[in-house]
């Protein structure tokens, strides 16, 4: 139940990311200024963090792999 919460959490953060995204973008292009690109980039690349963010959660929610094969570690 909380790991769901967690999920939801996070899908809203990517939501809101790619919202200020687009408003940082408009903002851009209506000014032409260089400080609201570069934010607006920094917000693209915290937007693909945070999709890492819920695929990283998604693995650690898996049950274990038991028929896995280990790897040898030399």
């Amino acid at each position: 139940m909380v790991k769901e919460s967690l999920k939801k959490f996070a899908y809203l953060s990517i939501a809101a990311a790619i919202l200020t995204i687009g408003l940082k973008f408009g903002a851009y292009f209506l000014t032409g200024s260089m400080g609201l690109f570069s934010d607006a980039l920094e917000s693209c690349v915290s937007a693909f963090l945070k999709d890492r963010l819920i695929k990283i959660m998604n693995l650690g929610i898996q049950k274990p792999n038991i028929f896995q094969v280990p790897l040898k570690v030399r």
